[in-house]
């Protein structure tokens, strides 16, 4: 009897414990579908999440945009209203509709006293910068008179153009020319006369 448990045993043993080779390929193999599996179902969850995010976030947008447009809609009605009543008013009482008119005109004068003064400093910048121009025109003709120091002088543009010496009128084109009063006048320091530098 004690060899018949032996041989059973050795029956059970083998069935027990399949070859090596063949479990492990059996596991690998099961495995690897597991972790296919798991891969899988794990992108089809961040897919479904994704689309999730999405529907919610184009739900939350229409709601914005409807509670938006019934915004606008409530407030076109109410300025409507608000114009109705204002037109009511002032056909059935007179001193609002006159008060109204001034509003008008004062608004019109006031558009057109700022048009005005625009129109006016236009004017203005451009008299200056054409008084500027002239100004600025040519090269000053003034004729020059160098004393014996190698100083030049001439007469002021404020200066009259003749001047009365020793009681006689002469322009100040011959004084200029005339050396001796032109040094009288230099060293006399005449208010007439500038000094070039």
């Amino acid at each position: 009897m004690a060899k018949k448990n032996t041989a059973a045993s050795k029956a059970t043993k083998t069935n027990k414990n399949p070859d090596p080779k063949k479990a492990g390929e059996v596991s690998a193999n099961g495995a690897d579908t597991s972790k296919v599996k798991a891969e899988k179902e794990k992108a089809d969850s961040k897919a479904k999440a994704d689309q999730e995010k999405a529907d919610a976030k184009a739900k939350a947008d229409k709601e914005k945009s409807d509670a938006k447009a019934k915004a606008d809609k409530e407030k076109a009605d109410a300025e409507a209203k608000a114009a109705m009543e204002m037109a009511d008013l002032v056909k059935n009482n007179r001193t609002v509709a006159r008060q109204l008119e001034a509003k008008k005109l004062r608004a019109a004068n006031a558009k057109k006293a700022e048009k005005d003064l625009k129109s006016k400093a236009i004017k203005e910048e451009e008299s200056k910068s054409s008084a500027e121009k002239a100004s600025k025109k040519g090269k000053d003709n003034r004729p020059v008179f160098t004393d014996d120091r190698g100083l030049k002088f001439r007469f002021k543009k404020s200066a009259p153009a003749s001047l009365n010496i020793d009681g006689v009128s002469r322009k100040t084109k011959e004084l200029i020319e005339d050396g001796e009063v032109m040094l009288e006048l230099v060293y006399g320091n005449n208010n007439f006369i500038e000094q070039i530098y």
